[in-house]
């Protein structure tokens, strides 16, 4: 539902980072639920992202570490299965695992070194309507 695409892409693309060799963005998730008639799941995914930089001795700075934590709940589960009705409340944190101050001594925020790390949560309620000629593809 709301899954980010993992990827392997090399020199960088367009936009406003440094130059890159590579850039590989890992989003394995995992769902945990009971059986196929349980009413409630977990969906975790460890997403790390990791960058080499086009600069002396191609160095790796630290990853971005974005685990996600969320948690699903069948509200509405429609005998028809032509639509069923769900909650989901997730927990989110972004860290760059870096040891920088995050301002430099000018006040500017500090994009080479910085540390930084975030915590947010989310929730909200969606409409899934199964796909008969997809039996197990929710």
């Amino acid at each position: 539902m709301f899954r980010d695409p993992s990827y392997i892409t090399a020199l960088g693309g367009i936009g406003n980072i440094e130059p890159l060799i590579f850039e590989a963005d890992i989003v394995p998730y995992y769902m945990l639920s009971i059986n196929r008639k349980a009413r409630w799941g977990v969906e975790l995914s460890p997403h790390i992202l990791i960058r080499m930089y086009r600069q002396y001795s191609y160095p790796i700075r630290t990853p971005s570490y974005m685990p996600r934590a969320t948690f699903f709940y069948q509200i509405i589960d429609n005998p028809d299965e032509k639509r069923d009705l769900f909650a989901y409340a997730a927990w989110h944190h972004h860290s760059n695992g870096q040891d920088g101050d995050f301002y430099n001594t000018n006040g500017t925020i500090n994009t080479f070194s910085g540390n930084f790390a975030t915590n947010f949560i989310e929730g909200g309620i969606f409409l899934s309507r199964p796909d008969k000629k997809r039996p197990h593809i929710i």
